[in-house]
């Protein structure tokens, strides 16, 4: 299973655009992650990514460090780039060129602000991301069944596994520590703290809604979106959970 978080609140960020603007959380926000990290950790996740912005990093880290895991960064789990309007005010934008502004809301699929990308480049490359952490979740998965086979069965040596994210993989990014992450065994879902946009862009493709319409899903800060990996896609099991409902269904 893979469980996918919404970053924490962040301080700053009212009334503008912000997407690659790297944001702190703010006090609400420090309580929220460590409130996730209290919720989440009785469950033994397999794994916890981030973006690699650092409202993103500072929601994963009290998880990772309450299981003794390194935060993997995911650049593909970044939240959209919206070029020359990152961090500009919204009201700004619109008075500045009110067309492209309109533009825009007529096709959110396809407009990039200037020197950005649309949301349909974003939905691209965060399945892509989802599909390094679907690799981790069904090794899990695999593990465990094998673990429940042999704890009924009379105990054999154990063979060499291979770490299962290699340092060559190109998608993947361990801070220092990674070779106990890699050692450590498989246990729980695979965690990934993202963003709103990212978590809109996946639902779409998992409910097979057109991505214009992905205003029409509100992600919560600081709270659960839970799927479970399928062939070309994923089942929506649970959406916006709060972090205590989230351990009892994992």
């Amino acid at each position: 299973m893979i469980v996918l978080l919404r970053h924490a609140e962040a301080q700053g960020g009212q009334g503008r655009f912000i997407g690659g603007t790297d944001l702190p959380l703010s006090a609400t926000g420090q309580a929220q992650a460590e409130a996730l990290a209290a919720a989440l950790a009785p469950a033994r996740p397999r794994a916890v990514f981030a973006s690699p912005l650092a409202r993103a990093q500072a929601t994963a880290r009290p998880l990772a460090e309450a299981l003794g895991l390194p935060v993997g960064t995911l650049p593909g789990l970044a939240e959209i780039d919206l070029g020359t309007w990152d961090g500009q005010p919204r009201e700004a934008v619109r008075a500045a060129d009110p067309a492209a502004y309109a533009a825009r809301g007529r096709d959110f699929t396809h407009f990039r602000p200037p020197g950005g990308e649309s949301f349909a480049q974003l939905q691209a490359r965060a399945l892509a991301a989802l599909a390094t952490l679907t690799t981790l979740a069904k090794e899990t998965e695999t593990a465990q069944v094998a673990a429940e086979r042999s704890s009924r069965t009379p105990a054999l040596p154990a063979p060499d596994i291979a770490p299962a994210c290699a340092p060559g993989n190109a998608m993947a990014h361990f801070e220092p520590g990674a070779a106990r992450f890699a050692a450590s065994p498989p246990s729980g879902p695979v965690v990934a703290v993202t963003h709103a946009g990212v978590i809109r862009a996946v639902l779409c493709h998992a409910l097979g809604m057109p991505l214009e319409h992905l205003f029409r899903l509100e992600p919560l800060h600081a709270r659960a979106t839970l799927l479970r990996p399928r062939p070309g896609g994923f089942t929506l099991l649970a959406f916006n959970l709060p972090p205590a409902a989230v351990a009892p269904l994992l």
